[in-house]
């Protein structure tokens, strides 16, 4: 299967429900790197991974949907990264992306994120790119910064967290 962009030292690919479950479990299951994922779930199964992967059917057509984070020097899939419709502005696209624990602070977030902003400047009319996060999560908020994110809005959320939804204003070249 083609990648759908990749950079220095990662590719991105669509998921296959199938073959990718282990992968995907791997880190799902790893509390560390599920800190920051507002999903509620505390142990992941395959069942859980195929229904939140459903979204893709209708998504993939679009060339939104989740998709697979894989490292080029050892072909492993390290984490994913989320395109999805913005509900509050048809004009932006929501990005959300997770990166296994283990390659944490090794850049590879920054280079993630600069390619997926690079592949939608390039292959769709979307005005601003939303991304939305923990207060808490200090890394994300300085890699949104770090990469010309702009805060929009902070807003109270359940348990006494607070989200940030930053926007990134798109030039088209």
């Amino acid at each position: 299967m083609n990648s759908i962009f990749s950079t220095v030292r990662l590719s991105i690919y669509p998921i296959n429900t199938i073959s990718d479950k282990k992968d995907l479990l791997l880190y799902h299951n790893d509390n560390l790197t599920m800190r920051w994922i507002p999903n509620g779930h505390k142990v992941w199964n395959e069942n859980d991974i195929i229904k939140k992967l459903s979204i893709n059917t209708t998504l993939y057509s679009k060339k939104l949907g989740l998709y697979k984070v894989v490292l080029n020097q050892t072909n492993q899939t390290i984490g994913e990264i989320g395109l999805f419709p913005y509900p509050d502005n048809e004009n932006y696209v929501e990005i959300g992306y997770i990166i296994h624990s283990p390659f944490w602070k090794s850049g590879l977030g920054t280079e993630l994120v600069s390619g997926v902003i690079e592949y939608i400047t390039i292959n769709f009319q979307y005005t601003g790119i939303i991304a939305q996060l923990y207060s808490q999560n200090t890394a994300s908020k300085k890699l949104c910064e770090k990469l010309g994110f702009n805060l929009l809005s902070e807003e109270n959320i359940a348990n006494n967290q607070q989200k940030l939804v930053y926007l990134k204003n798109i030039s088209k070249l």
